[in-house]
């Protein structure tokens, strides 16, 4: 199940599983995308507890170039 809420500044994404298999795992997952660019800021993914885990993504950069160097192509 999938709802969208909006803010001043961001979009958030509320995904709630509907398979029994899952939701024994992950109650919800958040995901906060920026209106400027629609990238992700942050993903909050709770637990079926009261455990959670957060990624925030800062200094973002997107599409930048890499040089095929960088990959170690066997």
């Amino acid at each position: 199940k999938i709802e969208a809420f909006e803010d001043k500044d961001s979009y958030l994404l509320k995904l709630t599983p509907v398979e029994d298999n899952l939701k024994k795992f992950i109650h919800t997952t958040e995901v906060f995308l920026s209106k400027s660019d629609l990238a992700a800021d942050r993903v909050v993914m709770h637990e079926s507890g009261s455990d959670y885990t957060v990624i925030q993504f800062i200094n973002r950069k997107i599409n930048n170039e890499i040089a095929d160097t960088v990959f170690d192509i066997r």
